[in-house]
């Protein structure tokens, strides 16, 4: 499972639908580190009891693709994702 973590209040409010934890409301000052560490801490221990995260409950099916070579970004023969040429 993805637990999404957002830092950023404006992208949170945004997406909320998709995310987990609001980790914004630490620069907001609406909580401390701590207090939002703890959200995080329950959130794993949640999930990991069998809870869906968000993006479960949404149906996502997040997936990593690996290349077998890669050139790096500027190479005309680069094989991997279109951004990185």
């Amino acid at each position: 499972p993805v637990i999404k973590i957002c830092a950023n209040p404006e992208t949170y409010n945004k997406l909320a639908e998709d995310m987990d934890v609001n980790a914004g409301i630490i620069i907001e000052g609406k909580a401390t580190v701590k207090e939002v560490g703890k959200t995080i801490y329950d959130q794993v221990i949640r999930v990991a009891n069998g809870n869906m995260s968000k993006s479960e409950e949404l149906g996502h099916k997040e997936f990593i693709l690996t290349y077998k070579t890669f050139d790096g970004a500027g190479s005309t023969t680069a094989l991997g994702p279109s951004c990185l040429r």
